[in-house]
C-alpha cells in the first residue's frame, strides 16, 4: 500500500478518488495555523496521524513543501523496508535543493523535466 504525505489534506483532494493511495496530512497542524508557525520557528514539527501506521505502508510519496529530514528518518527508523519517493511539487531551486542530499530518500520525482536534465 502507498501513502501520500502532503502539507494539507485539502490540497490533495483529487488523489482521494483513487483508493489505492492513502492520502495523509504530513503534519498534525496545517501550515496556516498560528501554533504551527510558532513551533516551526523552533524546528518542532508534529507528524500527522499516519505516523501510527508506518509499518502498513510499502511506499511513501512525500511532497516537498514544508519537508524536513526528520520525516524520512522517522519513516526509515520505523519501517526499514519502505521506499520513500520525494515529489517536487515546486520547482527545484536553492530553497529546496538540500532535499536531494537526503540519503533516506530512494527516488526523486518532479514535474519539471528541464530541471531533471540539469541535475
Amino acid at each position: 500500500m502507498t501513502a501520500i504525505l502532503m502539507s494539507q489534506k485539502d490540497t490533495c483532494f483529487f488523489y482521494k478518488i483513487n483508493t489505492k493511495y492513502n492520502v495523509n496530512q504530513l503534519y498534525l497542524l496545517e501550515y496556516k495555523n498560528l501554533l504551527f508557525k510558532i513551533l516551526r520557528k523552533f524546528n518542532i514539527f508534529i507528524l500527522g496521524n499516519w505516523r501510527y501506521k508506518v509499518k502498513k505502508f510499502e511506499t511513501f510519496i512525500v511532497f516537498d513543501s514544508l519537508y524536513t529530514k526528520k520525516v524520512s528518518r522517522f519513516i526509515k527508523r520505523k519501517n526499514k523496508k519502505s521506499k520513500i519517493i520525494m515529489y517536487f511539487w515546486n520547482p527545484i531551486n536553492e530553497y529546496n535543493m538540500h532535499i536531494l542530499e537526503d540519503k533516506n530518500i530512494d527516488e526523486f520525482w518532479t514535474f519539471d523535466n528541464r530541471r531533471c536534465k540539469k541535475i
